[in-house]
């Protein structure tokens, strides 16, 4: 105030020091105020003095939104689930759950805290001691040693303990002379049984080629269930390879509108609706989905190369093989087994790449046939006398 006295108006004197540096008004602003008699107006001061912070304001540097952006991270995330087996996929359900509902939580609250430290004084053996965990409740025995006197109990105890000791002996030699089979020679039993069961539907000279043949259950999803089993999920995993090859469906579209012709409607519908494995239709998508060479033994005898990709050294060989008219059963088959002929659409339909999957296995084909020669048309006219 001293300074506007001395100041005024004159702006030469006052310099307008804190109007070029602050924003705010100096000196002879004031005094011209003071004088006219008017209040100092808020346009003077600048937007800056009129804040609650002093801090400055963060820039603003996600305006094309490229630092916030997820999709990428969350496309990898879904990549990831569906290449995981079924025990890979709800460990990771379970973490995206944790981080999408943080208030949600699959731990269990500790149950209420017990006395286990600090020794047990209590007069009354024959009950525990309220709030402690470390007293053992008295044996039905003890309660009647109790009951009839130490003597009693003492020649009860001595009584029994030779008895079961005596027991324990004549136990003994029975046990070595009836043991008990364990869990992996009954699974090797009935695997064998199984085999025995199945074994003669299949061509004659592929028998020296199967290893085993196990069983899934006959519910209408038994080709899907043997998939699964040969994929590792289990055959209870029979609901995620349908899911699996409704997916593969649904992204090659163009290459099965092609393949199945006027039949797409109805593969897709076997899908999604409870309904039987099919030949030839799952062979391709089960070959395509899992990169794999699927081979059917039955009726009929095919093999199903990968459509859209060249041969790899590494590719996995699934065999199922259709028994009792109405049933699929995973076959575990020896290390180069001879390979039945592929489809006509196969050949038909199949990229240049994967033509090169015939070329790499060509003798594993050509050993079918010479094990398996097909049966020419006679010719000509045949008399019998």
């Amino acid at each position: 105030m001293e300074r506007i006295d001395i100041v005024g108006t004159n702006k030469n004197l006052c310099g307008c020091k804190l109007r070029s540096t602050c924003e705010l008004p100096c000196a002879c602003e004031l005094s011209g105020y003071t004088t006219s008699g008017v209040p100092i107006p808020l346009d003077s001061v600048h937007g800056h003095w009129k804040k609650l912070t002093m801090e400055e304001p963060l820039e603003d540097d996600t305006e094309d939104g490229y630092e916030l952006d997820m999709s990428n991270a969350m496309e990898a995330i879904w990549t990831r689930f569906r290449s995981l087996d079924i025990v890979g996929k709800r460990a990771l359900k379970s973490k995206v759950f944790e981080l999408a509902y943080p208030a949600s939580s699959s731990l269990c609250p500790p149950p209420e805290k017990i006395k286990t430290r600090g020794g047990v004084k209590n007069k009354n053996k024959g009950k525990a001691p309220k709030g402690y965990d470390v007293y053992r409740d008295p044996s039905y025995f003890e309660h009647v040693e109790r009951e009839y006197g130490d003597s009693q109990g003492t020649s009860k105890r001595l009584c029994t303990q030779q008895s079961q000791s005596s027991q324990k002996e004549l136990s003994q030699p029975s046990q070595k002379q009836q043991s008990q089979p364990s869990q992996k020679q009954l699974s090797l039993m009935s695997k064998k049984l199984t085999s025995q069961k199945y074994l003669g539907q299949f061509p004659d000279h592929m028998h020296p080629h199967i290893v085993d043949i196990a069983d899934v259950l006959e519910d209408g999803n038994c080709g899907f269930r043997a998939v699964a089993s040969l994929l590792g999920y289990t055959e209870e995993g029979w609901s995620i390879v349908r899911r699996e090859l409704d997916e593969e469906l649904r992204n090659n579209n163009n290459l099965y509108e092609k393949l199945f012709r006027q039949d797409l409607q109805v593969v897709r519908d076997s899908l999604v609706a409870t309904r039987w494995f099919t030949i030839p239709a799952m062979g391709y998508l089960v070959a395509n989905r899992y990169n794999v060479v699927l081979v059917t033994l039955g009726k009929p005898s095919k093999t199903f190369f990968p459509m859209m990709t060249s041969y790899s050294s590494s590719a996995r060989f699934f065999c199922i093989g259709f028994v009792n008219g109405n049933h699929w059963v995973p076959v575990n088959m020896s290390k180069g087994f001879p390979l039945p002929e592929v489809t006509a659409d196969w050949k038909k339909f199949c990229s240049h790449e994967a033509r090169s999957w015939m070329s790499n296995l060509n003798g594993r084909l050509q050993y079918w046939n010479l094990l398996n020669p097909p049966v020419k048309p006679l010719s000509g006219v045949m008399s019998v006398e």
